[in-house]
């Protein structure tokens, strides 16, 4: 073999053995492969999938319609307060999440606008109007993932006045369910309004939580440590409650709709 022949023969021996390298990495799983970006990729979605269907299932499970009740104590008259949470054309002057208000045509004979802001457009009406000590507003729109009203309590407090406010929401969807419960809180809105009217006044003041009446009958009768010997019962909002005695010694409360 003479010296040319050698040198073929070299080179193609150098291009068979750099192939076999190439096939040998690409078999193995090289930097190059697009299975491991792939993998990552299934497994995220995965993790998102399960996520979602943990969110729906919880918020599934829990109870569509909820009551939360805060309250605030400002320096101002009842009337003045009054005053301004009835004027809903003026609510984007001193409410941050409200950009504007268009006052409709009443609905129902009741008082009716739709505010735009940061939760999206809301029709409300105002269902009852006692001033200036009570008022009773609902959402009237049927397409939202949610509803519900809000009862104002507006009280001489001193020189000034207790403002509380009641909300009982409807939460329809699963996924809204969970976030307004465990992300968001039932409050959440409630204290956001709280706060803007304090700030109208020139004040701030922090929201506070308070009983929504149906446990408190039942607290007082075992703080005075009084036994329960006929059954008990009291009227709140739109729940009928009643204390029965029952054997051995314990107590069994039935609530039943309020009959209007």
């Amino acid at each position: 073999m003479d010296g040319r022949a050698r040198l073929r023969f070299a080179a193609q021996g150098g291009f068979a053995n750099r192939a076999s390298r190439a096939e040998l990495q690409g078999a193995s799983g090289g930097s190059h492969s697009p299975e491991l970006p792939m993998k990552w990729l299934l497994i995220v979605i995965g993790v998102l999938v399960l996520l979602v269907v943990i969110v729906a299932g919880t918020g599934f499970m829990l109870p569509v319609a909820h009551t939360a009740r805060r309250s605030v104590t400002l320096r101002a008259a009842p009337a003045n307060v009054w005053a301004t949470v009835t004027d809903v054309a003026a609510y984007p002057a001193w409410r941050s999440d409200v950009d504007s208000v268009e006052v409709l045509a009443p609905v129902g004979g009741r008082p009716s606008w739709r505010e735009k802001g940061e939760n999206g457009e809301i029709t409300y009406a105002m269902m009852r109007s006692d001033p200036p000590t009570r008022l009773v507003t609902r959402i009237v729109d049927r397409d939202l993932p949610f509803g519900g009203e809000w009862e104002y309590e507006i009280t001489p407090e001193g020189t000034g006045s207790r403002i509380v406010i009641t909300e009982r929401g409807e939460v329809y969807n699963p996924v809204f369910r969970f976030v307004s419960r465990f992300v968001m809180g039932h409050t959440a809105t409630i204290d956001g309004y709280l706060r803007a009217l304090s700030a109208k006044f020139g004040e701030t003041v922090t929201p506070v939580t308070i009983s929504t009446g149906t446990d408190a009958p039942a607290e007082a009768t075992y703080r005075r440590g009084r036994a329960i010997s006929t059954p008990a019962r009291w009227l709140d909002g739109r729940v009928s409650c009643t204390l029965r005695p029952v054997r051995p010694p314990r107590l069994r409360v039935d609530l039943e709709a309020a009959v209007s």
